[in-house]
C-alpha cells in the first residue's frame, strides 16, 4: 500500500514537471500545411515558433472572466443608452410632427370658416337689394 501510494506520488511530480517543461511548436511542412502541436515536430521541419505553454492558474482564469463580465455589462449598457435615446428621439419626432399636424388642420379649420363667413358676407351684399314690406302697413310712407 505504501508502495502503491509512493509510485503514484512520484508519477504525479513527474507530469507536473513534464507540464511545467511543457512546449508548443508551430511549422509548416513540406507540403504548405501548418502544424501546431505541444510535441516537438519531426526532425526534417523547420520550427518557425517555439512557444512556453502557459500552465493554467485558476486565479488569472478568474480575473479575466471578471474582466470580460465587466467589458460585456458595460458593452450591454452602452447598447442600452444608444437605444433608449433613439426611442426619446423618435418620440420627440412623433410629437413633433403631431404638433404640426394639429396645427395645419386647426389653420385648414380657420381657412375653412373664413371662407363660409366671406361666403355668407357676400350672400348678404346680395340680399341689400331686397325690400321687405310688412304687408300690415303702408309701404313706403304712403297714406292711405
Amino acid at each position: 500500500m505504501k508502495y502503491r501510494m509512493m509510485v503514484t506520488l512520484m508519477s504525479a511530480l513527474v507530469l507536473i514537471g513534464a507540464a511545467a517543461e511543457a512546449n508548443l511548436y508551430y511549422w509548416v511542412d513540406e507540403n504548405g500545411v501548418r502544424h501546431y502541436s505541444n510535441e516537438p515536430p519531426p526532425e526534417n521541419v523547420n520550427v518557425l515558433e517555439r512557444m512556453s505553454e502557459v500552465p493554467h492558474s485558476p486565479e488569472a482564469d478568474r480575473q479575466r472572466m471578471e474582466e470580460y463580465q465587466e467589458w460585456r455589462q458595460n458593452q450591454l449598457r452602452r447598447i442600452e443608452n444608444a437605444l433608449e435615446e433613439q426611442r426619446a428621439e423618435e418620440a420627440a419626432r412623433a410629437e413633433r410632427d403631431r404638433r404640426i399636424e394639429a396645427e395645419r388642420e386647426a389653420a385648414e379649420e380657420q381657412a375653412r370658416e373664413e371662407a363660409e363667413r366671406e361666403e355668407a358676407m357676400a350672400q348678404d351684399d346680395t340680399d341689400d337689394n331686397t325690400i321687405f314690406v310688412n304687408p300690415g302697413a303702408s309701404p313706403l310712407g304712403i297714406q292711405q
